[in-house]
């Protein structure tokens, strides 16, 4: 579509350019939404694979997909990854690529991939037209609360950065999976201390939705106590 509309241009069919342009706004949008209905019909892609030769395919389809400069960067030491967080990395990396060739109007593309002391992160920029947080809750299309849940499943968060002209910056951190007595089999035992009844309350709550084992042995309101 491209090469069509350079072509229309020399012939002088400026009048025709906006409906190629659409055709090919029209063309990403379906290949985008094909895109996310299959991997949601896919299961796990890394299992027998290297996470970054498969982020590798990833940034390949956006760079033809979105007629995209994309490229891949990694830093620091790979650390082996428990499977269910690198699918997770896999799948949020996937949705933002998709909404980056639908919704962003980028030319350049960073994925990357940082491995640091306490966990490894997942970055995604583009130099898009990003948008305003705060005027639009569904959050450009990028589907933030759906990565979100993600991260959090396997024990990590999403940031995600945006400002209308300049881009979005995504960051998804994940803490490397515990070797200790976690993994044996045995699981992780908290006392909750605080003097506010709500607050201890809402602290055990949380945990006992935690992804890792936690038993709570007990609550008390001072360190004396404890």
């Amino acid at each position: 579509l491209g090469r069509a509309e350079d072509a229309l241009a020399r012939d002088g069919g400026e009048d025709i350019r906006p409906l190629v342009t659409a055709a090919h706004d029209e063309a990403r949008t379906a290949l985008s939404q094909t895109r996310r209905t299959m991997l949601g019909l896919l299961g796990p892609q890394v299992e027998h694979r290297d996470l970054e030769k498969t982020l590798a395919d990833e940034v390949d389809w956006a760079r033809r997909a979105g007629r995209l400069d994309v490229r891949l960067v990694v830093a620091g030491e790979a650390t082996p990854l428990e499977p269910a967080q690198a699918h997770e990395i896999l799948r949020i990396a996937q949705e933002a690529l998709t909404n980056i060739v639908q919704h962003a109007d980028a030319t350049l593309v960073r994925l990357g991939i940082a491995y640091e002391s306490a966990g490894v992160s997942l970055l995604v920029q583009d130099d898009g037209r990003g948008f305003d947080a705060h005027s639009h809750p569904t959050d450009g299309g990028w589907g933030l609360q759906r990565m979100s849940d993600r991260a959090r499943a396997v024990g990590g968060r999403v940031e995600l950065d945006s400002v209308p002209g300049w881009g979005t910056s995504l960051r998804a951190r994940f803490p490397y999976a515990r070797t200790d007595a976690v993994t044996e089999g045995r699981p992780l035992r908290v006392l909750v201390v605080d003097q506010q009844p709500l607050v201890r309350a809402g602290v055990s709550r949380l945990l006992a939705q935690s992804v890792v084992e936690i038993e709570i042995v007990g609550e008390a309101t001072s360190a004396e106590q404890a």
